[in-house]
């Protein structure tokens, strides 16, 4: 009598077994969207590389954007009464004169300031990420060096 009531009981609990796992067999499979907040979903995936930009030569515009900005080198300031200019020499040795807003270099670069000293130029340009970042450029006039005679003279160095 024993071996049949334990039977009877394994018997019980399969059945209840084959019932719950046909009761979740037979369910359908439900969707979890989840929500991503918005700050994330701007995010770049880490898992997938950066995007490849292939930058398209200009065709066109001045022979200042030919070259990079940080090439040019600044020999000379010209100040006046309205605007501050100044004279730049290209890596193919041409002189420019320039001021300031023209556009300079193979970036979208623009002369942002002309000082006595320097020249800051603001270029646009793409991270590793592919995203555009702007930074800046300085081109420094060169040390000037005093003159036995009293006058001085700026050193150019090798052009």
């Amino acid at each position: 009598m024993n071996r049949n009531i334990f039977f009877i009981f394994l018997f019980l609990i399969n059945s209840n077994l084959l019932f719950i796992v046909n009761s979740i067999a037979i369910e359908e499979p439900r969707r979890v969207e989840l929500a991503i907040p918005e700050r994330f979903a701007k995010l770049r995936d880490p898992f997938r590389g950066p995007e490849i930009v292939v930058k398209v030569a200009k065709v066109g515009g001045s022979e200042l954007e030919k070259y990079s900005a940080s090439e040019f080198k600044m020999i000379g300031v010209i100040t006046g009464p309205e605007k501050v200019r100044a004279m730049l020499v290209s890596p193919g040795g041409k002189t420019y004169f320039v001021s300031e807003k023209m556009k300079i270099g193979v970036n979208s670069g623009y002369i942002k300031r002309i000082t006595v000293e320097k020249i800051v130029i603001k270029e646009t340009v793409l991270n590793p990420l592919g995203q555009k970042e702007s930074h800046e450029v300085e081109l420094r006039l060169p040390p000037v060096t005093q003159l036995q005679s009293g006058t001085s003279i700026s050193t150019i160095g090798e052009l």
